[in-house]
């Protein structure tokens, strides 16, 4: 275990020596860093810890292809405490073959009674709605790796990954802000396989000031300062998710590009032109700037909306693909492959039926 210390003004290097001195089977490195002003934030520290982390890694590391694939690396935070089977159930979900992993997040009960009613509620409530969302995407958009059910963090509190895609996605960056959520992009842009295994958890801090400007220190905060929460709706998720798999689709040769362009607002010729300088739809999607395309073309209306409303909205969308599915389905093998074939083909009869016409406006 390897624990970075930067810019500490307390006894934590003592007493984590003093607990790795007490425990010598456990192989605790303590490093101690400090950063400049301009560089002490939370990117810095992460990718310094990465990048010790697969040194040592490399230099203990069998050098084959298979050595290198299964060797990981894995990071959390300092106010969070890891489930005991965090490092199996990750290492589990390698073996079935993903290359990183990211666990479900959660505030324990006993943290959240420190909070305001009001931003326990909202905090319950954006659960549910991702938790819905997640579900959504894996009808309309699966993948093959990263199958229901599973969770919407990809952070640092919980992340890890094989040394070959750290080394395929060239390591984290020091980015200042969110750079778990850029390397996270980075690795799906690299076309590895990132499983959200619910499986995989950790219990962090309910606190309310934190050391970085966003993350949810941040985000709790502002759900004690309103009693009003308004999220992305039914529809932008609807039509971001259809556009995401028409788009992997269309990549792969088994779509038209116009279905693309109708969702995306822009001409099928330029579409295709741009994707086809990029080597993943998940780089793709980024260059196109997908999400933001996405909302344009909704009007002011439905491009949000009240938390409660949505999450209602979007359980409707879910329950009519489930019945579509089922439909599918019925008097066939009830296997895994099975149900993928049937889930595949399913959002595609739903995203031919719900495509908007040419030149009309998305609701």
């Amino acid at each position: 275990m390897l624990l970075l210390l930067n810019n500490c003004t307390d006894a934590s290097a003592h007493v984590a020596r003093r607990f790795a001195g007490s425990h010598p089977d456990m192989q605790v490195h303590v490093v101690e860093h400090t950063f400049h002003n301009q560089h002490a934030h939370v990117g810095s520290a992460r990718s310094l810890l990465m990048q010790q982390a697969a040194l040592r890694l490399r230099s203990a590391t069998d050098t084959s292809s298979k050595g290198v694939h299964r060797s990981l690396l894995l990071t959390t935070d300092a106010d969070t405490r890891v489930n005991q089977c965090w490092l199996a159930e990750t290492m589990a979900a390698i073996d079935r073959g993903a290359d990183a992993v990211g666990g479900d997040i959660i505030v324990p009960s006993a943290e959240r009674h420190s909070l305001a009613r009001h931003a326990r509620l909202a905090y319950a409530l954006d659960r549910r709605y991702l938790h819905a969302v997640c579900r959504l995407e894996s009808l309309l958009d699966p993948l093959p790796h990263d199958p229901w059910p599973r969770h919407h963090h990809n952070f640092g509190a919980s992340l890890a990954c094989t040394l070959h895609a750290y080394d395929a996605c060239d390591g984290m960056q020091p980015t200042p802000l969110l750079e778990d959520l850029a390397f996270y992009r980075a690795l799906v842009g690299a076309g590895m396989r990132f499983r959200h295994e619910p499986r995989v958890r950790v219990y962090t801090s309910a606190r309310t000031r934190g050391r970085a400007p966003v993350g949810l220190s941040e985000q709790l905060r502002q759900w004690h300062r309103t009693t009003e929460f308004r999220v992305p709706s039914s529809a932008f998720h609807h039509r971001r998710c259809m556009a995401k798999a028409m788009l992997r689709d269309a990549m792969q040769g088994k779509n038209n590009w116009q279905h693309v362009s109708l969702l995306l607002r822009m001409n099928s010729y330029d579409l295709r032109s741009t994707a086809s300088m990029f080597g993943t739809p998940e780089l793709a999607w980024q260059a196109l700037d997908g999400d933001a395309r996405v909302r344009s073309g909704l009007v002011d209306s439905v491009q949000d909306g009240d938390i409660q409303t949505e999450l209602g909205k979007v359980h409707n969308l879910i329950r009519q693909l489930d019945e579509t599915v089922a439909t599918h389905r019925a008097g066939r093998a009830d296997d895994v492959a099975t149900q993928r074939h049937a889930t595949m083909a399913a959002a595609a009869m739903y995203r031919e039926r719900h495509l908007p016409p040419a030149g009309s406006p998305l609701r």
